[in-house]
């Protein structure tokens, strides 16, 4: 899934008209993947780029699950008087646990390693005022933030605050949720491997059905290459992986 680059001195008509591009990349990503299998657990995962209701519904309506790193400081239902605002709330919850992350190099940054503290709870979202194609019903989610309080100099101190569907009840299940959130890195290093490594925009031709076929043969190369470069960086690899 890809999200959308800002543009400059944007104006309020064609923000709506990028946000509506936007979700509907991520809404066909969502129809074209179908219902889950019967005792199957699907959850896509998403970055800021995804935080939408229309999204949220849509993976709930097809009977997945969804974790998005959160984008919008969004309206919660404390109480039936009260409305408190998603990221407000999320970093009032009290650290929970802490746990150190090995971080891999990239971007002009160093591999190092954070000392992260975790916290997470249930919030209730309110469906966005301005959002036609929202339900006006709230979701519930869980939330999951982790942070880190002091990073080296020269460093912007990590900081996710994650949403899922997916119940989040121990921190066991608040950390698998993180780790869900890291393999991000994957598909991150997995485009620019499709591009550069395997060239397959040079490649493209009219036919589809020939782009098809050559997207059959470099797709298990782009995926070695990343394996590859997740053995080098300490990287976390999807469950199975192989790098041969």
């Amino acid at each position: 899934m890809c999200a959308f680059p800002l543009q400059r001195r944007e104006q309020r008509y064609q923000r709506r008209q990028r946000e509506e591009r936007e979700t509907a990349v991520w809404m066909r990503q969502v129809q074209a993947i179908g219902t889950p299998e019967s005792g199957s657990l699907w959850v896509p995962v998403g970055d800021r780029g995804a935080d939408m209701f229309p999204f949220f519904q849509a993976c709930r309506s097809a009977q997945a699950h969804f974790l998005v790193r959160a984008a919008q400081n969004r309206r919660v239902q404390e109480s039936e008087e009260e409305i408190s605002s998603s990221l407000t709330q999320a970093r009032a919850f009290p650290s929970q646990a802490s746990h150190v992350l090995e971080l891999p190099a990239r971007h002009g940054h160093q591999k190092r390693r954070a000392q992260l503290q975790l916290a997470f709870g249930q919030l209730t979202l309110l469906p966005p005022r301005q959002e036609p194609r929202a339900s006006k019903e709230p979701l519930t989610v869980w939330v999951i933030r982790v942070w880190e309080e002091q990073a080296p100099e020269g460093e912007e101190p990590l900081e996710w605050v994650l949403l899922t569907s997916v119940p989040t009840t121990t921190l066991e299940e608040a950390w698998e949720r993180v780790d869900w959130y890291r393999h991000r890195w994957l598909v991150e290093d997995y485009h620019p491997c499709l591009k550069s490594g395997c060239r397959i925009e040079q490649r493209q031709g009219p036919p589809v059905d020939g782009l098809m076929r050559r997207l059959g043969s470099v797709v298990p190369a782009g995926r070695t290459l990343v394996a590859g470069a997740c053995l080098r960086s300490g990287r976390p690899r999807a469950p199975g992986e192989r790098a041969d």
